[in-house]
């Protein structure tokens, strides 16, 4: 069996979403968490801004939680999803970072396990407060039930 870049696994994970029927922002399912954070973008590696959704129970449960992110809240349609199923990847941090005008002391970083050095998701706050926020609450709903 071939394993699947993360661009491959972040597609497939997309179109199952579409299929299923991804939550949207605006669900009335309640999130773990939500909110605004800055997302570096894989490539370019641009600091955007992008409103994240932390689903427990979100679909494709087999697949464990999952960390959807949109344009803004009211979107229907996410822009990404990151599977966070337990022992799936590393939650780090990393010293602040200064990019243009704006400083994020504390940038946290989501490690895909069995990747390619690309394969994870750098995401920072203005605040060192709500980063820590965003760690527990993601390890606290990929906790093995």
């Amino acid at each position: 069996m071939q394993q699947q870049s993360g661009k491959e696994r972040t597609r497939a994970v997309m179109e199952e979403a579409e299929e299923s029927e991804a939550p949207s922002a605006l669900s009335l399912e309640r999130p773990a968490k939500q909110g605004y954070l800055w997302k570096q973008s894989q490539w370019v590696k641009k600091w955007k801004k992008r409103w994240f959704v932390l689903w427990p129970n979100a679909p494709h449960r087999d697949k464990g939680r999952m960390l959807f992110y949109y344009l803004t809240p009211q979107d229907k349609r996410p822009r990404g999803v990151i599977a966070l199923a337990p022992g799936s990847f590393t939650l780090m941090t990393s010293n602040g970072r200064s990019v243009k005008d704006r400083d994020f002391p504390l940038c946290l970083i989501i490690k895909l396990h069995g990747k390619r050095k690309h394969d994870s998701l750098e995401l920072a706050t203005d605040n060192e407060t709500e980063v820590m926020a965003w760690a527990h609450a993601i390890n606290s709903t990929t906790a093995i039930d």
